[in-house]
């Protein structure tokens, strides 16, 4: 995900909303608290984005759902009994800014980019103020929480929903027949749901090495590159230590990680820096 948007001049009237009250179940635990890479919590870079195309932004959560909202953004809590899942979200938002129009995102889209919602809000203002969405990569159908509901349609949206027995936000656009948008980069708004697919994100990471002491003497170098499948230091340390026919067990250095003291067992997330420093001698 790019976590440093560039600020857009987008009109006042567009405001951003980050769904994070689904139960996770799949996944085992809240989804919006993952990390991918550096940037933050899945919430707080996915707020980011919003922040820098929306002119305010707000988090929508479950009464029960007690976690701090990222700096710059208010929480919405879900008000309207009719309707269920991301579609009450979307409804109690709109009905506590009835005045917005509200772009709207699920908070599981790490590979989601500034880029991809200044298209679709390009996109919306060509025309009258409609229902719009981009078209999935994988099926066609519309995707209903990479999309921006119109000031006033949450009266319709509600009554349908009531009219069809559902509450599926993606069922409601196709009937409503929502303007749909490609993507430019398939993969945008694949999400993650799983603890499989979590790991896969973890997966051929950059780190940077940085060797010191006798370390780099015997590395020949003082820091270098590497493309890791495997977050766990020891791992690392094991692969460079045959490599380099380093002489201390792991239980014997500490390691830094982003030049700070951690943990043996931290595991490494794309794009940190590791040092592993051996143990002092004197005399």
């Amino acid at each position: 995900m790019d976590h440093s948007p560039k600020q857009s001049t987008i009109p006042s009237s567009i405001y951003g909303l980050v769904l994070v009250g689904g139960q996770s179940q799949r996944m085992g635990r809240d989804k919006a608290l993952l990390y991918y890479g550096d940037g933050g919590t899945q919430l707080e870079c996915t707020a980011a984005l919003l922040k820098s195309v929306c002119a305010k932004v707000f988090v929508s959560q479950r009464a029960e759902q007690a976690f701090p909202t990222p700096v710059g953004t208010e929480a919405i809590y879900d008000s309207v009994d009719a309707a269920k899942g991301p579609l009450c979200g979307i409804l109690s938002a709109m009905r506590a800014h009835p005045e917005a129009h509200w772009l709207v995102l699920a908070c599981d889209l790490p590979y989601l980019q500034t880029a991809t919602l200044e298209k679709l809000i390009a996109e919306f203002q060509k025309e009258s103020p409609q229902l719009t969405a981009y078209r999935s990569t994988h099926d066609g159908l519309p995707e209903p929480l990479c999309a921006i509901y119109p000031a006033g349609s949450d009266a319709g949206l509600l009554a349908l929903s009531q009219e069809l027995g559902k509450s599926c936000p993606r069922k409601l656009l196709i009937v409503k027949e929502a303007a749909l948008v490609e993507q430019d980069d398939p993969r945008s708004l694949d999400n993650i749901n799983t603890t499989e697919e979590y790991a896969s994100t973890q997966l051929n990471m950059q780190i940077k090495i940085l060797y010191f002491a006798q370390l780099a003497d015997l590395a020949g170098k003082t820091e270098e590159s590497r493309t890791l499948d495997n977050a766990s230091p020891l791992a690392l340390y094991a692969a460079l230590k045959a490599e380099h026919h380093f002489p201390h067990e792991f239980t014997q250095l500490q390691v830094a990680i982003n030049h700070q003291l951690s943990a043996h067992q931290t595991e490494l997330k794309d794009g940190d820096s590791i040092a592993f420093l051996p143990p002092m001698t004197g005399g």
